[in-house]
């Protein structure tokens, strides 16, 4: 998988269609990300590291994904 960066169009949000806790998942490491805390106006109040962790089920098999970042031209 190639991710180019930066993302030109930014991040899409999309409201939840489904509630639950979804399909069972093979497992796989989630990476590590920044859980952002925001007010109700929006605004980014406080942010936490989250760790990478190794979630899902090992009987529905494991998934191994390789990312290739790659820098924007002109940057």
């Amino acid at each position: 998988m190639t991710i180019e960066l930066p993302k030109p169009r930014g991040v899409k949000r999309y409201e939840r269609e489904f509630t639950g806790h979804g399909t069972p998942k093979c497992e796989h490491w989630r990476c590590g990300h920044w859980r952002r805390f925001r007010d109700r106006f929006g605004n980014v109040t406080r942010r936490i590291w989250i760790k990478a962790k190794k979630v899902g089920n090992k009987a529905y098999g494991t998934k191994q994904t390789e990312y290739k970042l790659n820098k924007a031209q002109g940057e």
